[in-house]
């Protein structure tokens, strides 16, 4: 029994390395570059602002596939992940940033997505209502590791905004979102009739299982998790929240 798991543990890591593996989303945010001063009072150190939403919202939909390897079958999927909210950029002052150091042409949106592999169709950021292309190429930061990004600059960047952004995804065993906005609501819909929920957040209520496959809800506060809306370069567990 024991060589039939390992056998199939092993279809599905290939498999995985072949479609693409499981999948984090984490974003929308803000990231707005500073010159910080170090202690030596003469050198600078580009350092990052981040700037998480006011409010989420995440509809996905999951389409199941069965993929064979020899003898063994092994789930992936196809996903439609829409993202959208709003973001509400107040003063800066409480971060203790001299402004004239902030590099306000280079801000960039961010949207971390964990195996590049599996995007199907470009991506593109709406941001108050105007299209704007997101391309790979993201520096790891104190948020993620690698994912897309558009450049904007501060002109572009109003006190309130609204954003939306459809991802395309393929991956396999799970999938995952990091609950950013200060009120994350997500909804997840399948045709797969025998789903597991993990991760650091149940399902607000119980979810809907039944012959058509499964609907659940979820909806997480800034509270509900250990960091803040806005902050400079901290090591704060994100990633953990998925």
């Amino acid at each position: 029994v024991r060589e039939r798991q390992m056998r199939q543990q092993e279809a599905g890591t290939e498999i995985s390395k072949l479609w693409s593996s499981a999948q984090t989303i984490t974003g929308p945010f803000i990231v707005i570059p500073y010159h910080h001063l170090l202690a030596d009072q003469k050198t600078y150190e580009r350092r990052n602002v981040y700037v998480l939403p006011e409010e989420l919202k995440i509809n996905t939909n999951i389409t199941p596939e069965i993929r064979h390897r020899s003898i063994y079958d092994v789930a992936v999927y196809q996903s439609e992940i829409v993202l959208s909210g709003r973001f509400e950029i107040s003063s800066f002052d409480k971060l203790n940033i001299d402004s004239t150091k902030i590099l306000w042409n280079d801000i960039q949106i961010q949207t971390g997505i964990t195996d590049f592999r599996g995007i199907t169709n470009p991506i593109t950021i709406e941001w108050n209502g105007k299209p704007r292309a997101m391309e790979s190429g993201v520096v790891a930061n104190n948020v993620i590791d690698k994912g897309v990004q558009a450049s904007f600059i501060w002109n572009e960047i109003q006190s309130r905004n609204s954003f939306k952004l459809v991802l395309h995804l393929k991956g396999s065993e799970q999938i995952s979102f990091v609950p950013l906005g200060k009120i994350t609501e997500a909804r997840i819909s399948s045709d797969w009739k025998d789903p597991s929920f993990g991760g650091a957040f149940l399902p607000t209520s119980p979810a809907i299982i039944n012959k058509d496959g499964f609907e659940a809800e979820w909806k997480i506060l800034e509270l509900n998790r250990n960091y803040p809306q806005i902050f400079k370069d901290a090591a704060y567990p994100i990633q953990e929240s998925a």
